[in-house]
């Protein structure tokens, strides 16, 4: 991800091809080259040198100076490689990269998720999770608006990927699989990912083009690819079978109107986050809350977000639904889950993994990192 892509290399071969237009001469410097061009000649002569040609050499610094200067296009195609190159840039996006990730874990983490929002403590659905929040900050990165350079935005969402695409490797691990099949576990679960990133990405594709100036690249390659891959699934499941991967979203609807995107998220979250499970079908209500949620979080950060907020790392999320009195489809109450104790860690302890997919506890306050579980006080 964080090579030049082609066309990153054809805009710099065309950058390099390009001839700069004449720069204006200093009137100081014409003024010393008729001088010693006559050196033999008296001050005044110069004088009248300078002032017989004046009209010739004022004429060529006026067609100068009508050329467009390039000094803007050069100082950006040099920002550009040091944004890519130096290593203090680099420093500063893998900085920039592991705070929004950070943000986006802890937000998917939150023990309320798979306590009393009753979502699954299995590896799918809390990547799922994790992969829901990533997209919402992606979102912001690849934004026209937001104060942020869009070159150092992209480089930034790469980074920030790269750290997904990490952590997703040590997370297999921990689950106990071979190390020879890492790297094709890893290639399903990016599958479902890159899946559950474009159905968000159709639902609010229409009203992203009327809140902000459409992106140049609408990830109409990512919808051809997608429609010729096959269904992901995990490990254990069945094989999957070729789809559609639109097949699940309402073509005809007009995804503008709220309601719309609502009746389309509760799909969504059943399928991504709930992995189909035949009993949370039975609770809208719950699927419903879940969906304004992220409602709510898309245009809390692609809307409501300040300038600084992007281009500073600071994240702000809108907190967790109210998952308190919960009814399935039948009127019936929905029967409460209470936090459990292994997700709950004192503040502000965190919990991590080694690349070996071992459990470790870090303490981002005084940087202290232990493989004993933190006990209160």
């Amino acid at each position: 991800m964080l090579g030049i892509s082609s066309c990153a290399s054809s805009w710099v071969a065309r950058s390099c091809a390009r001839r700069l237009p004449l720069r204006s001469i200093p009137r100081s410097r014409l003024v010393a080259a008729s001088s010693t061009g006559t050196s033999s000649a008296t001050g005044s002569s110069t004088f009248q040198h300078f002032s017989s040609s004046s009209s010739s050499l004022q004429d060529a610094s006026d067609l100068a100076e009508a050329q467009p200067s390039p000094t803007s296009q050069e100082r950006g195609f040099l920002d550009r490689l040091m944004d890519r190159w130096s290593i203090r840039r680099q420093q500063d996006r893998i900085r920039i990269g592991e705070e929004l990730f950070q943000a986006a874990t802890r937000q998917a983490n939150d023990p309320r998720w798979y306590g009393p929002g009753c979502i699954p403590r299995d590896f799918r659905s809390r990547h799922a999770m994790v992969t829901m929040h990533i997209w919402f900050l992606h979102k912001r990165l690849v934004a026209s608006t937001g104060g942020m350079d869009p070159d150092w935005a992209m480089l930034i969402q790469d980074e920030l990927f790269r750290i997904l695409w990490n952590d997703t490797l040590c997370r297999i691990r921990q689950q106990g699989v071979y190390e020879m099949s890492v790297e094709k576990n890893l290639q399903k679960v990016q599958k479902y990912t890159f899946l559950h990133l474009f159905h968000y990405d159709h639902i609010y594709q229409d009203l992203t083009k009327t809140m902000m100036p459409a992106d140049d690249d609408d990830n109409d390659d990512d919808t051809s690819n997608l429609r010729n891959q096959s269904q992901p699934s995990l490990p254990e499941d069945r094989e999957y079978q070729p789809w559609d991967p639109l097949s699940v979203i309402d073509q005809s609807a007009d995804l503008t109107q709220v309601q719309n995107r609502i009746k389309e998220l509760k799909k969504l979250v059943w399928m991504h986050l709930m992995v189909r499970d035949p009993d949370a079908k039975q609770c809208d209500d719950h699927l419903e809350r879940i969906a304004w949620y992220i409602e709510t979080q898309f245009q809390n950060i692609l809307v409501d977000w300040p300038t600084e907020y992007a281009t500073e790392a600071r994240v702000a999320w809108v907190d967790l639904p109210d998952f308190s009195y919960l009814k399935r489809n039948d009127g019936k109450p929905m029967k409460q889950r209470r936090v459990n104790p292994d997700d709950v860690l004192p503040a502000p302890w965190l919990t991590n993994i080694t690349q070996r997919g071992e459990a470790y506890y870090w303490n981002p306050k005084t940087k202290k990192s232990q493989w004993k579980r933190p006990m209160e006080g």
